[in-house]
């Protein structure tokens, strides 16, 4: 059994939605398989496990304080990458930083349970 996000799922609730997307993005791009979540279920069966079930969760985050810790952090990427500006940076993190204060801060993700079987 395997539990992994895919990071191209991340949803986060901001102004920006172009800026938002770009950085979306770079934190998927960053990991070493962003989308390792959606590939699990033929991972299971090109390993030759049996009877592969796929369970999808959703995460919410809704304290900007967790989510720096858990994700947020690589959210600076995007400025070294080249993604967006520091200031387009700047501006969606203080956006965040105004919802987190007005208790309307939001993420969510999708993350996937998959397990099987050896013959």
């Amino acid at each position: 059994m395997v539990v992994d996000p895919d990071w191209d799922s991340l949803l986060i609730d901001a102004t920006e939605k172009e800026v938002t997307r770009r950085i979306c993005a770079n934190i998927c791009d960053n990991h070493r398989n962003g989308w390792i979540g959606r590939q699990l279920h033929g991972m299971f069966g090109q390993a030759g496990l049996m009877e592969v079930s796929v369970m999808p969760v959703g995460g919410v985050i809704a304290d900007l304080a967790q989510a720096t810790a858990l994700l947020l952090s690589d959210a600076e990427l995007a400025v070294a990458d080249g993604v967006v500006t520091e200031a387009q940076f700047s501006a969606w993190r203080a956006d965040l930083e105004l919802r987190a204060a007005q208790g309307r801060f939001f993420i969510a993700f999708a993350a996937f349970v998959v397990a099987g079987r050896t013959p």
